[in-house]
């Protein structure tokens, strides 16, 4: 059995039982179904994919956060490390004058 004529759009309920239907192998025997992508569908697939981007955005967003983050606490420790080297010096020497005084 055919949808009616008047029915403009594919997806329509009409539309998907007749899609159904020539699935069906003769004898009322029935094959395999094929999913068929209705409107819904696709605007369900559509809203997951605009969810997944904006996910992705958001996750690029937050690795270039954490790497500025990074940059800055390894800028901080390259410091430090220098500031430590320059007073192990300084001891270093206040070692030695001390031992040479002795």
């Amino acid at each position: 059995r055919r949808p009616p004529r008047s029915t403009l759009m594919r997806s329509s309920a009409a539309s998907d039982v007749y899609k159904r239907q020539a699935l069906k192998g003769h004898a009322g025997q029935s094959t395999r179904t094929v999913p068929t992508l209705t409107s819904a569908a696709l605007m369900n697939f559509n809203r997951v994919d605009q969810m997944l981007q904006k996910m992705l955005r958001h996750h690029e967003h937050e690795q270039a956060v954490m790497q500025a983050e990074c940059a800055s606490v390894q800028k901080t420790l390259e410091h430090k490390h220098a500031r430590v080297q320059g007073l192990e010096k300084v001891l270093e020497r206040w070692r030695t004058k001390q031992n040479y005084e002795k």
